[in-house]
């Protein structure tokens, strides 16, 4: 991939050629290519079997005839296996190796029906989302981003929150491009949704659509501890298991490293109504804060 040194400066990298490097392109370049290829061959065949076992057979007797399919094959076997993690160089700011990145998400990583966890399995087509990000608009209220596992989700329709053993009520379902919200009649699993109704939903909440298919799900778990462990006693541990102990993992937040306290600038704006709405919209927003509101001085106090 070819970035000219015009295409940067007026449109910020998004102009750029794709093509096969030849030897007689650059030639210093086309053998440093070939080092790190050669380099990239054995790396994947020390943590793949069936590609050194394709290396070392069919293509023993010229390792650059690998075509660059099998190669991309090996490369998702591993990421799919943890036993490896692809590396992309780039530059987000003059959009270098964007491209490639977005190429690498679809072609390495799992798709949804890929990925086996026992969670989503227990809640089988049932919703079951994370809220994962929570911002506030002035005319909308708290938009609430969900990341959805399984199921669908749909506007105006009743979801139940584990976290907060309540129900609230969803009633549109935005889809986000960038800075530009597009409305949708439904989502399913895999997507982002950005959501607009839910009062009480914080960042890592676990959201799904009715107090029974957690119940259910959690049904699911118990009979699955009971077969895996085919023991009585690890079955009647299980089945003291609540559905509020099936959530995702939500965010994990490090301890805060950052404090300050905020308080108003003068007495005449010692609002307690406008402060303590401030103070929830903060941590709800971001799991980074955790502040305790003093009434005395009407001011809240922030660690981050």
């Amino acid at each position: 991939m070819m970035w000219q040194g015009k295409s940067c400066s007026e449109d910020d990298g998004r102009v750029f050629e794709s093509r096969v490097l030849q030897s007689t392109d650059d030639p210093e370049l086309w053998e440093e290519a070939n080092k790190a290829r050669g380099a990239l061959l054995e790396q994947l065949a020390d943590v793949d079997d069936e590609f050194a076992e394709l290396l070392l057979g069919e293509y023993g007797d010229n390792f650059d005839a690998v075509p660059a399919e099998k190669l991309r094959e090996a490369v998702r076997r591993v990421t799919l296996s943890r036993k490896a993690v692809p590396v992309l160089c780039g530059s987000s700011l003059k959009n270098k190796g964007v491209q490639p990145l977005l190429d690498a998400i679809t072609e390495y990583l799992p798709a949804p029906n890929e990925r086996n966890h026992d969670l989503v399995r227990w809640y089988k087509d049932d919703l079951c989302a994370l809220a994962f990000k929570v911002v506030h608009d002035k005319q909308r209220g708290p938009l609430v981003f969900l990341r959805i596992y399984s199921g669908s989700l749909k506007p105006q329709s009743s979801v139940y929150n584990i976290n907060r053993n309540g129900t609230e009520r969803i009633s549109r379902v935005l889809l986000p491009f960038a800075d530009r919200h597009v409305e949708i009649p439904s989502l399913s699993a895999g997507n982002i949704a950005l959501t607009v109704g839910l009062k009480q939903t914080v960042t890592g909440d676990t959201i799904v659509s009715s107090k029974a298919s957690a119940v259910a799900a959690a049904r699911r778990a118990q009979r699955g501890v009971e077969e895996a462990q085919n023991g009585v006693e690890e079955a009647q541990r299980g089945s003291g298991r609540e559905s509020s102990s099936l959530v995702l993992a939500g965010v994990e937040v490090p301890e805060p490293v950052f404090f300050c306290t905020i308080e108003p600038p003068t007495m005449s704006k010692q609002f307690k109504h406008l402060h303590e709405v401030q103070y929830r919209n903060e941590k709800r927003k971001s799991a980074v804060y955790r502040g305790q509101y003093m009434n005395v001085h009407f001011a809240a106090t922030f660690r981050k």
